[in-house]
């Protein structure tokens, strides 16, 4: 956890901040590690763009911490209104059976209803998610 903390407080430019990031990955092993890590990765801010499509990457994933990055990475930093509605689209794209991803998606889900409930409760009316992950969504959202 400390590794990832000190990539996140550096004041390296936004690629070999990445860099950095890419070779973090593969040492996640749990969602605190990678939960913490996507929080203080505050560079994000600077280079929205960038790192947007870097974290999309890390969604079309087979390895679970990666995809539960992006998506975290998502939730910290892209809900609103230039990236609500690719939100949507991106974890109605994620398939996978692991429970961290299928968490990550649902707490995604959740945030996405309180700042946007009208353009959520519309995904979720027409959404792909399988039903555990729908279901665990509207837990989190009452």
């Amino acid at each position: 956890m400390l590794y990832g903390l000190v990539i996140g407080f550096t004041k390296f430019d936004i690629d070999k901040t990445m860099s950095y990031i890419q070779d973090f990955l593969p040492l996640i092993d749990n969602w605190a590690v990678c939960d913490s890590f996507c929080a203080n990765l505050k560079i994000t801010k600077k280079h929205p763009g960038k790192m947007f499509d870097f974290t999309v990457k890390q969604t079309n994933s087979n390895k679970s911490f990666y995809i539960r990055f992006g998506i975290v990475m998502l939730l910290d930093f892209y809900i609103n209104n230039d990236y609500i509605d690719k939100i949507f689209s991106i974890v109605d794209s994620i398939k996978s059976n692991e429970y961290y991803v299928k968490m990550a998606i649902a707490w995604c889900l959740s945030i996405c209803f309180i700042k946007f409930s009208d353009k959520t409760i519309t995904y979720l009316n027409s959404c792909h998610l399988e039903d555990f992950t729908f279901n665990k969504t509207l837990q989190k959202i009452c």
